[in-house]
Parts: C-alpha cells; sequence; structure tokens
C-alpha cells in the first residue's frame, strides 16, 4: 500500500474517533460556523512556502475587495496561529497586508477554537461584523475547527521530510 493510503486512513480514523467522542459529550464547538476557514499547513519541517501562501491568499481578498463600491474596513480576514508561532512570520504577514491596505485581525493561542470565538465576539461587539475567512497556519491537526479548504505545503526537494 502506498504511503498516501496509509496516511489517509490514520487521519480518517482519528477524526471519527473525535466525532464519536463529540457525539458523546455533546459539545458545541463551531460557533463561527457562517465563516469559511482555510487552513494552511504543512508535511514537513519548516521552509515549505506557508507564510508566501499566506500572503498570496491576503493578496487574492485584497484583488477582489479592491472595487470603489466595497469597503475593506467592513470584513477582514482572520489569521489564527499557535502560541508558538514566529514572531517574524505574523509581522511579515502585517506588514504585507498593509502594503495592500488590507486590515487583518490575528489571534495567537494554544486553544485556538477558543480564541477564534473570542476575537469573533470581540468583533461583533465593537464594529457589528464578523471576519470575511479564517486562515488557519499549522492547524491540520486541530479536530475543534472545522476546515473549509486545507492547504498542505511541501518541500518538493524533501518530500518525505528530512
Amino acid at each position: 500500500l502506498g504511503l498516501e493510503f496509509v496516511y489517509g486512513a490514520a487521519v480518517k480514523l482519528r477524526a471519527l474517533a473525535w466525532h464519536f467522542e463529540k457525539l458523546l459529550k455533546s459539545r458545541k464547538i463551531d460557533s463561527f460556523k457562517d465563516i469559511p476557514v482555510i487552513c494552511v499547513g504543512n508535511a514537513t519541517w519548516g521552509g515549505t512556502g506557508k507564510t508566501p501562501c499566506v500572503q498570496a491568499l491576503i493578496q487574492m481578498y485584497a484583488e477582489t475587495h479592491s472595487s470603489k463600491n466595497e469597503s475593506r474596513l467592513s470584513k477582514r480576514p482572520l489569521i489564527v496561529a499557535s502560541r508558538g508561532a514566529a514572531e517574524d512570520e505574523l509581522s511579515q504577514i502585517a506588514a504585507f497586508a498593509a502594503k495592500l491596505d488590507v486590515r487583518i485581525l490575528f489571534a495567537v493561542g494554544q486553544q485556538r477554537h477558543r480564541e477564534i470565538d473570542k476575537v469573533c465576539a470581540q468583533l461583533l461587539r465593537r464594529e457589528g461584523t464578523r471576519p470575511a475567512f479564517i486562515i488557519l497556519d499549522d492547524g491540520l491537526q486541530h479536530m475543534r475547527i472545522r476546515i473549509d479548504r486545507a492547504v498542505l505545503m511541501i518541500d518538493s526537494t524533501k518530500p518525505l521530510g528530512t
């Protein structure tokens, strides 16, 4: 059997076990279910281009919301990262977005689903709006967060890692 099949089966078994546990505990998890979630992850350690990928998503957002009739300030992307995320990567993303005149939000923490809930609630209270979409940085392993689209980055020179 190929590595793809084994990996896919393991991921599906883990997801099935998690959903079964969720049904037993009947927890409310997804309070941001109407907001698209894009997850950018990597299969190998570092250097796969996640930050440029996130920047490309922000650029696509800027290009599709650049008409004079649509205010970029009404809805904006939410970038979610772990507490251990490199500050220079987050700074690069913020600087890139600023050049495009796109205001972005950040939610950083170990319990990412709670951070998303917190930021969404604060934004709704303060500005009466919600994020345009959520970019989950390196979150393919987070089962509590519904992922609508996943982007898996690999190093093409070392597809199986170092």
